[in-house]
């Protein structure tokens, strides 16, 4: 028999009387062994050190994968500079987030800060993905020229570290409210993403972007030619027209 006992934090519910089930509120569970229990049950087998150890560490949390964006509330985009050399290099240097980029993973600091300097400074549209302002990952809209000018791409890179947590969506979601507030004149805003790049594309779509298809040979990638999978954004899309980004 199963029995129940409600707190003001979680409901906890006795298996058995040596194993309780914590129900807490925001999708997550926990299991408890009570080791002063268990000790009795193990006093008549095997490695009873060993088997106690590992009943202990039995501690179960689920956590739903679908990450709420209220959960990043402190995230914010602001504008790099070479102050945030540091923190640059923290994902500059990470092999799993540049492992689809066009370039290899940056070691030089001094080459780094020309960089920032050179490109990411007189960048059109280009801002550092922020924790309690302080950078974990960029994010950049560059225009197309000439008559293509209504057209944008957009690009980003976070840290692994942070991967699965939902920051990436939501600073696509900030970006994007920001360009077509800050360039009347952009009617569409684009993503290419590597073929192989999963979690990017999950990204753009959580995101709101339609997947209109697949681009083969289109992009060079650290010398060799990939297809590429092309997601869109429009000025006339619901989501930008009432807002819906957040």
């Amino acid at each position: 028999m199963v029995h129940s006992l409600v707190t003001k934090s979680c409901k906890i519910q006795f298996l058995r009387k040596d194993l309780y089930l914590f129900l807490i509120p925001r999708n997550f569970f926990y299991f408890y062994i009570n080791p002063n229990i268990l000790q009795l049950h193990n006093t008549h087998k095997s490695n009873p050190t060993k088997k106690k150890k590992k009943m202990e560490e039995l501690l179960i949390k689920s956590e739903d994968k679908q990450t709420n964006d209220q959960d990043f509330t402190n995230i914010h985009l602001r504008l790099l500079d070479l102050s945030d050399i540091d923190d640059y290099m923290v994902w500059a240097t990470d092999d799993k987030a540049n492992q689809f980029s066009s370039w290899d993973p940056n070691t030089s600091k001094e080459v780094a800060m020309n960089y920032i300097a050179d490109f990411i400074i007189p960048h059109p549209w280009f801002r550092a993905i922020c924790i309690d302002d302080r950078p974990i990952g960029s994010i950049s809209v560059t225009p197309n020229r000439g008559s293509d000018s209504r057209r944008g791409e957009i690009g980003y890179v976070l840290g692994s570290k942070y991967w699965g947590k939902g920051i990436a969506t939501r600073a696509v979601k900030m970006a994007a409210a920001e360009i077509f507030f800050e360039w009347p004149h952009l009617e569409r805003l684009e993503g290419l993403v590597d073929v192989g790049n999963i979690g990017s594309q999950k990204v753009l779509e959580k995101a709101g972007f339609q997947r209109e298809g697949v681009l083969r040979k289109y992009v060079i990638q650290k010398g060799r030619a990939r297809d590429a999978v092309v997601f869109s954004l429009l000025s006339t899309d619901p989501q930008v027209q009432l807002g819906f980004f957040d």
